[in-house]
């Protein structure tokens, strides 16, 4: 073993041990970069081409320390390979501080991948062509140049590729599309969420992505939902009977677009008479929205509110196909549904403390005179600001009051079966006050100002008794709101309250 080590040259061992020394110091400095320049994303989503790239530094420093630089094929493969690696982060690091520094400083516009791409493909081939040529000495050119065979066998293999890459450029620079578009491309509807060099991916609602070559983009037609104008019109189509006026129908359309959300009030929602068919009556109403993304929701919604609103303004929505009636038994139906129905309003009057002063046949007048009417979920019963004459009763369902202010609304109170609103409007002819809004499915009782003035007329005294009730009322909401009212100055303003409900209704009944 004495004999071993003494037989290896002095000067051999410090050369190996120079070498390491070389080596460890190149790889601690490159290591200590590298840790610094890992705060940067694209350097960070690299580290491990970073790590790799310092490895075959080090092993390349190692050997040029032992035997020096030798022009053979180990030598020049690690040596472009270190190159290679460098330049590639380099690139990354140049398209970081380039690319996301311009999206930062505009974030109005999300711009399209493709430049970015097609600039990292230019510089990429660039930097190799670099590598190959300082490395091996050699021309690539020359290669490609002086052989045609190479050069047909790859301008067909890669004709399609090539193809995309030319239609990318074109649908780059004419921009009929940007990131973040919805669009309709080749059947297919989604939000644009990628253009690359070879194909554009879009997001559909379902949530799939569909990844399109652009040599086919650029022959299909594209349908783009967001620009220039991100306002796009929708069409709700309805079928009504015979039996219900074309006007009728049109103007029941029109008012509730104007309560569905998401619906925009510029341009306005058209309603128009389409066809007749052997069931009856087909409409449309185009309304337009610039929420695309949402048009699924808001088309149900409306379509939903229709229902309803046919219900309460007994627009009769027709099936098609035949059917044989027996017309004394349908009859016959309709009156005891009729009965019916006037027996449970009859209950959800007597539920109101202000008709507790009203007689049994006043009731039963008030109930064969006021309609039943259904509301669906999120749909408005009264708005704040309107004109009014009614009240409602809650019969089946809920409600919650709604005062806006600023364009900021705030919810009051809920309401719920046996509990009424509007009674200022019924009695006064007051505006209202506040928005109802129904949170779910509910059956409403509406009195009218004409069903009730009978029910006045056949019983003067019944004014005096509505006065004292709502100025009793009005008293109690002024109590809560100053809590330092005193009892003599409430009888004082009681009087005068009396005296105030009691001429204000009879004006507006014209008693």
């Amino acid at each position: 073993m004495q004999e071993l080590i003494e037989s290896i040259p002095l000067l051999e061992i410090r050369r190996i041990a120079l070498a390491v020394v070389y080596a460890g110091i190149a790889f601690l400095a490159l290591k200590l970069i590298l840790r610094f320049l890992k705060r940067l994303p694209p350097i960070a989503k690299a580290s491990k081409l970073a790590n790799l790239t310092i490895g075959l530094a080090t092993i390349y420093i190692f050997l040029w320390r032992i035997s020096g630089i030798k022009e053979n094929f180990i030598y020049g493969l690690l040596l472009a390979l270190i190159l290679l690696f460098s330049g590639y982060l380099a690139i990354v690091t140049a398209e970081y501080f380039l690319f996301d520094f311009l999206k930062r400083r505009d974030l109005k516009r999300t711009r399209s991948g493709l430049p970015r791409d097609v600039l990292r493909m230019i510089v990429l081939l660039m930097v190799t062509y670099g590598v190959f040529l300082a490395v091996f000495h050699f021309n690539l050119s020359t290669i490609l140049v002086s052989s045609a065979v190479l050069t047909a066998v790859l301008g067909l293999a890669l004709q399609d590729v090539l193809s995309s890459v030319l239609a990318g450029v074109a649908l780059h620079l004419e921009k009929p599309f940007n990131v973040g578009d919805w669009v309709q491309i080749s059947g297919k509807e989604g939000e644009v969420v990628n253009v690359s060099w070879r194909a554009t991916r879009i997001k559909t609602l379902g949530n799939d992505y569909v990844v399109i070559p652009n040599n086919t983009v650029s022959k299909t037609d594209i349908v783009n939902y967001t620009q220039p104008d991100p306002r796009q019109g929708q069409w709700l189509y309805v079928s009504a009977s015979y039996n219900d006026p074309p006007n009728k129908v049109k103007k029941a359309l029109l008012e509730l677009a104007a309560q569905v959300p998401g619906i925009l009030k510029d341009p306005p929602p058209v309603a128009r008479t389409k066809e007749y068919q052997d069931f009856g009556i087909n409409y449309e109403c185009r309304y337009f929205i610039n929420d695309f993304y949402n048009h699924p929701e808001i088309h149900q919604d409306f379509a939903s509110r229709v229902w309803y609103k046919f219900k309460r303004e007994n627009i009769e929505i027709p099936f098609p196909i035949r059917t044989l009636r027996n017309l004394d038994w349908a009859e016959q139906k309709k009156t005891a549904d009729a009965e019916l129905d006037t027996q449970k309003v009859r209950g959800y009057l007597r539920s109101v403390a202000l008709f507790d002063d009203l007689s049994d046949q006043e009731i039963d007048n008030l109930a064969i005179e006021s309609p039943l009417y259904s509301y669906g979920v999120a749909e408005d019963v009264i708005e704040q600001g309107d004109e009014g004459t009614s009240m409602f009763i809650i019969a089946t369902g809920g409600v919650k009051v709604l005062i806006n202010e600023n364009e900021i609304e705030t919810e009051l109170a809920a309401l719920g079966p046996g509990e009424a609103f509007g009674e200022m409007s019924l009695l006064t002819g007051q505006k209202r006050n506040a928005t109802v809004r129904c949170t779910e499915d509910a059956q409403l009782v509406e009195i009218t100002k004409g069903n009730f003035k009978n029910i006045l007329l056949q019983d003067p005294g019944l004014v005096e008794k509505l006065s004292e009730k709502m100025s009793s009322r009005a008293l109690e909401l002024k109590a809560k709101l100053s809590a330092t009212s005193q009892i003599l100055s409430a009888q004082i303003d009681g009087e005068a309250e009396k005296e105030s409900f009691l001429k204000t209704i009879k004006n507006f009944f014209e008693l």
